[in-house]
């Protein structure tokens, strides 16, 4: 959510240097305000939601122990032998419980 093109930001940046202060136009003010208002309390939504997101996120993030997944795959896939069943669990512990990029190597 931090992340913006850089025609977005340009826009903002815009928007922050428009000064009412060259206008003497009422209507044009009373506009200018009830925006910085609306503007405001989209900020404060924004921090809200991304408050709500992560905490969502985190219940989400359920751990597994290293075991259970071994045994499940034992139990899943009899055939495999005792290392391909330690190299799949290892890749679904890290990927189930680690909160990293993984690439895969080939």
């Amino acid at each position: 959510m931090k992340t913006m093109t850089k025609g977005y930001e340009d826009i903002i940046n815009h928007f922050y240097q428009f000064d009412m202060k060259e206008y003497d136009n009422k209507a044009a003010k009373k506009l200018n305000n009830e925006l910085e208002k609306e503007n405001q309390f989209l900020r404060k939504e924004l921090k809200s939601l991304e408050r709500e997101f992560e905490k969502l996120k985190n219940t989400n993030m359920k751990n597994y122990s290293f075991e259970s997944l071994k045994k499940s795959l034992k139990n899943t896939y009899p055939n495999l032998t005792e290392e391909s069943i330690k190299a799949l669990s290892t890749a679904e512990y890290l990927f189930l419980n680690e909160k990293i990029d993984m690439v895969l190597v080939v």
